[in-house]
């Protein structure tokens, strides 16, 4: 298994936000188990961990993907429709993140 952790620098909302993170990544064969948390965030939310696993296939490559985000900012009335909403922008962006590793590795 290999593993790293770094300290990031990112703009989110406007906001310069500092995260520790996590990687952690076994191969077993062609295929790769991958995981990422992200501790320490300054601004916007408190954690986050994603874990992946890429499985080949006979016509390409099985990706496996779950992800959650921490927050204890939205709580109270309308918690559960802010947190729908941002389930659905981050499903969205997600996505694209992966559509263009597929275009770039087609």
């Amino acid at each position: 298994m290999r593993e790293s952790f770094s300290w990031t620098k990112s703009i989110i909302r406007g906001t310069t936000t500092y995260v520790l993170q996590h990687r952690m990544a076994v191969a077993d064969g062609d295929a790769w188990a991958v995981v990422q948390r992200q501790f320490f965030v300054s601004a916007g939310y408190n954690g986050q961990q994603a874990v992946a696993g890429f499985l080949p296939t006979q016509g390409g490559t099985l990706v496996v993907y779950t992800s959650r985000a921490f927050i204890d900012q939205i709580t109270g009335f309308g918690g559960s429709m802010r947190r729908s909403m941002g389930r659905r922008v981050m499903a969205n962006q997600i996505k694209q993140i992966f559509e263009a590793g597929r275009k770039k590795v087609q």
